[in-house]
């Protein structure tokens, strides 16, 4: 039996109050805001994206529209119960605007790799970054998407030495590609493969979830068949990629999707389901049987309506959603999640972090987060 309060079972083995527990598992109802607002950019902030890098500290990139549209890199870290940020760092001295041009993963506690859009050559470009204390090191940029590079990027990082990007690109009518990276972290280096197309028409709002080391899920709509949503198993053993199951996770209407896994079989996904009116904000839950097959739970709502939202994985079985919530002034909320030994997902009730107004429209990074610990994450917004 339980011996202590405070994870939902109480030392007396009833639940306790602000917990809900399903299947042997309990999940705080309700998140806690445990620190107020930090200003890190003054000026316009755009195109946000963050990631964990361990030991209470985050990873983020943004676009300075102040800063003639420049690409730019910033460490954030919890110290006694405060947030500190670093300082700025440049890491694209050309415009990066599009919209989805802007990816960032981790391979370790103190590198990351970007990958992002070009605007001056239009190319895709990926470097790695060496976090020192609070200073950023930026590596030399390697391009993986010749002119014309369309954007729409998602990258993951399958190991420590090993990434995969994705891209809108090749010649018109455009189709959606993939690229592994292998990364020489002595040079700081990263040498790509020869580019795959995955999609014979371009791909919006892709996401890639790792599943391992020699495999992930990409998640995207299809849209020559009104936007139906895709989960695609592909391997890769060192040497070649191979496509296996695919799996629709919605008939239509797949928009703005975002997906983080949970562990070597089971990932979420989140999409404004806009097969339904008024579009609704929902996840859904994604798992490998039987090493190969996809299946898909019921689709839970978040939200009636959010243009902008994040997904944070709380590795095994816990995840959080923040977004702005349409319905509510357009405030930023955050909701956890969490899946059952026997794969049943409950969602808890949203606590607001911030009362004014967040910016964003579909899709376009105007929120994200980041785990910094088991217990804590860093909301990020404009």
């Amino acid at each position: 039996g339980n011996i202590e309060d405070g994870d939902g079972c109480s030392s007396i083995c009833v639940f306790e109050d602000g917990w809900s527990c399903t299947g042997g598992a309990c999940i705080p109802e309700a998140p806690r805001v445990t620190s107020a607002k930090v200003v890190f950019n003054k000026k316009t902030t755009d195109r946000l994206s963050a990631v964990s890098l361990g030991d209470n500290r985050a990873f983020i990139t943004y676009m300075d529209a102040d800063n003639k549209n420049r690409g730019m890199a910033i460490t954030a870290s919890m110290k006694n119960g405060e947030l500190v940020f670093g300082s700025g760092t440049v890491f694209n001295p050309s415009p990066t605007t599009d919209p989805s041009g802007m990816v960032v993963t981790t391979i370790d506690d103190s590198t990351a790799v970007i990958a992002y859009h070009d605007d001056e050559s239009n190319t895709c470009r990926a470097l790695v970054a060496s976090v020192q204390d609070e200073e950023i090191l930026i590596g030399e940029a390697v391009e993986f998407a010749p002119s014309p590079c369309l954007g729409e990027l998602s990258i993951a990082a399958l190991s420590p030495t090993t990434i995969v990007v994705t891209y809108n690109g090749g010649e018109y009518p455009f189709a959606g590609y993939l690229s592994i990276g292998e990364i020489d972290l002595q040079q700081k280096s990263i040498r790509f493969t020869e580019a795959q197309e995955y999609l014979a028409s371009p791909a919006s709002f892709v996401s890639m979830v790792p599943l391992g080391p020699n495999r992930f899920v990409l998640n995207y709509p299809d849209e020559e068949r009104p936007m139906q949503g895709n989960a695609h198993l592909v391997t890769w053993d060192g040497s070649a990629i191979t496509f296996g199951t695919k799996q629709q996770f919605t008939a239509s209407g797949a928009l703005a999707i975002e997906s983080v896994g949970l562990n070597e079989s089971q990932w979420v996904t989140a999409f404004l389901d806009a097969s339904s009116l008024p579009p609704q904000a929902v996840v859904i839950l994604g798992q490998i049987k039987d090493n190969s097959t996809i299946e898909f739970s019921e689709k839970h709502s978040f939200a009636q309506r959010a243009a902008t939202y994040s997904l944070t994985a709380i590795p095994p079985y816990r995840f959080s959603v923040a977004y702005q919530d349409f319905d509510d002034n357009n405030k930023g909320k955050v909701v956890l999640g969490n899946v059952s030994l026997d794969g049943e997902m409950t969602l808890g009730t949203g606590s607001t972090f911030h009362h004014g107004q967040v910016a964003g429209s579909t899709g376009q990074g105007q929120i994200t987060s980041a785990l910094l610990n088991e217990e804590t994450e860093i909301m990020v917004f404009s």
